[in-house]
């Protein structure tokens, strides 16, 4: 009887969605912030929120580059309704030198991550981008800490750089030069 018992608790926690089971990510689940359509939302897309979380983004062997912890929870979801050239992805963290990392699934399943594209802030970039829904996790690295900032996604031609403004409340930040008409 004590076997029976035993054998079907470890059935129930197998049967449990990813989310549910400590230290995973929730595949399946609504986004913790916002969930957002291309077109539909303005292009860029930018979110403030708070990067990390409990997970452990480097035990789950997502893939190379995959790392941080990230809340079980994607912090945000978009759907593309058509193929994109490109879909671009990045976190600006509010105080400079806070390290942040990126996950990105795309619609087949597939991760993209990166911890230090500019600076110690990440971005992803998927050419060719397939219509589907891509889930977003901003993670922080080597630490639990959670860090504000601007996350950004667009199929656009923005790049980190753009959220240089002490109007967002950036610190320690500069804005870049306007083009000029002559």
């Amino acid at each position: 009887m004590i076997a029976l018992v035993a054998l079907l608790a470890v059935l129930a926690v197998l049967s449990l969605p990813v989310g549910a089971q400590s230290g995973q990510l929730d595949l399946e689940g609504g986004p913790n912030y916002l969930s957002a359509m291309f077109p539909g939302y303005p292009d860029p897309l930018i979110v403030t929120l708070l990067s990390g979380g409990e997970v452990d983004a480097g035990s789950l062997n997502l893939g190379s580059g995959c790392r941080g912890n990230v809340y079980p929870s994607a912090d945000v979801s978009v759907s593309l309704e058509s193929r994109q050239t490109m879909l671009r992805v990045y976190f600006t963290a509010e105080s400079i030198g806070e390290d942040t990392t990126l996950l990105v699934r795309a619609p087949d399943g597939s991760f993209f991550c990166n911890d230090d594209f500019d600076g110690s802030n990440p971005m992803v970039e998927i050419a060719n981008a397939a219509p589907g829904e891509y889930r977003v996790w901003v993670g922080t690295y080597g630490s639990m800490a959670n860090h504000p900032g601007y996350l950004v996604v667009t199929t656009g031609e923005s790049r980190p750089g753009a959220l240089s403004s002490p109007l967002l409340g950036m610190t320690g930040a500069s804005i870049a030069p306007a083009a000029t008409e002559g």
